[in-house]
């Protein structure tokens, strides 16, 4: 018998792979924030076209944008959550909290002239992303059952 090396990869130390999976989380968090923003512009050109059709198209802005930027929120939780599959609760909580600074930036930097709605009103759609970015994850988290087949 020869006496054969262990030619084997080094074990990885649990610093390394913790890091790992930091910067794997936060790869997938940052693509789906982007992916987020991506979806809200998109859908916001698509609701702009259907407000567009009532007669007064004023009155359908503040729901066309709570359906683009729940919409949107969602599809960023689920594409996080599809590259990352560690933890639904920190990919959804992570990419809707990091959506929610953008827009709270975004509120700072282009200030309307005046409020058309309540502090209520206000506090209910900004908590609302984050709350639509877990519940994305959620669904990508969920595993289609298997269907069976007829023979």
């Amino acid at each position: 018998m020869k006496n054969k090396k262990n030619h084997t990869k080094r074990p990885v130390s649990k610093s390394n792979s913790e890091s790992h999976t930091v910067s794997q989380t936060a790869r997938s968090i940052g693509i789906g924030i982007a992916s987020s923003f991506i979806a809200a512009a998109v859908l916001t050109v698509l609701f702009s076209f259907a407000a567009l059709c009532f007669k007064d198209p004023n009155k359908t802005v503040p729901l066309f944008a709570f359906l683009a930027l729940s919409l949107a929120s969602l599809t960023g939780g689920f594409i996080s959550m599809k590259l990352n599959s560690s933890s639904f609760l920190l990919c959804g909580l992570l990419t809707g909290c990091g959506i929610l600074i953008f827009c709270l930036f975004l509120s700072f930097v282009f200030k309307a002239p005046h409020a058309s709605s309540g502090i209520v009103t206000v506090i209910a759609f900004r908590a609302s992303i984050p709350i639509f970015s877990l519940f994305g994850s959620f669904i990508a988290m969920r595993k289609p059952k298997p269907r069976k087949r007829k023979h």
